[in-house]
């Protein structure tokens, strides 16, 4: 398994160098294989985290909703990528630049997926997090509404079109209780959401974030 934690190494590296040079291009969106895109972030436009998705056959498993904003770019420049239909939303964790886009895909016609853990504590702790927000302008949370997840496994998911297989594996807690990650084996990829993070200090703020367990994900990956 350390080999995994190579590649999220070598991944965050490769996404860096990516960033530079998609910030100068004005290209966020990035095709790191065949069939599996990643949407850069963009800060300054309050859109924090990364994004991914992959074509399958016959539809399409994004990862990481966003915030709605980040949701909504998203999916402006997955249409440009590919017209299958958004069937699945894995969110790797529930703060709210992870999942506060689900609404914008389920509308689009997806269900949104997550571990058990992290269904729990969205039920538990989005609402409040979503009524109290205090953003203003297109930042402002009235503009769109609050979507759990709706699906929970509890170790292991998988997705598999004989194409193309998608791994995604329980690992919190640690920066929450409900981390997840989704990895390509095929391809060697590995979406990590904020258990790898390569522009920030890690968040162990959250009640739940286990730093030591944190520590031993890293080293199970």
């Amino acid at each position: 398994m350390k080999r995994l934690l190579t590649m999220a190494v070598f991944c965050s590296l490769l996404l860096v160098a990516f960033y530079r040079n998609a910030a100068s291009e004005g290209n966020l969106v990035r095709e790191i294989a065949p069939g599996v895109f990643v949407r850069l972030a963009e800060p300054e436009k309050k859109i924090i985290a990364n994004a991914g998705w992959v074509v399958f056959r016959d539809y399409v498993l994004v990862i990481d909703a966003n915030y709605p904003w980040g949701a909504r770019a998203i999916l402006a420049d997955l249409r440009k990528t590919t017209d299958k239909p958004i069937r699945f939303v894995f969110d790797t964790h529930y703060h709210a630049d992870h999942a506060f886009g689900n609404s914008l895909y389920v509308d689009a016609g997806a269900t949104i997926v997550c571990s058990q853990d992290c269904m729990a504590e969205s039920q538990r702790k989005n609402t409040v997090a979503w009524t109290s927000d205090k953003g203003e302008g297109d930042f402002d949370l009235k503009q769109w509404r609050l979507e759990h997840p709706q699906v929970g496994f509890p170790d292991h998911m998988v997705f598999d079109d004989g194409g193309h297989h998608v791994e995604l594996t329980k690992v919190g807690p640690g920066h929450t209780l409900g981390d997840a990650i989704a990895y390509l084996p095929k391809e060697r990829i590995l979406f990590t959401g904020d258990l790898c993070l390569t522009r920030a200090g890690n968040n162990i703020a959250d009640q739940d974030a286990d730093p030591e367990n944190w520590v031993k994900a890293l080293d199970q990956l």
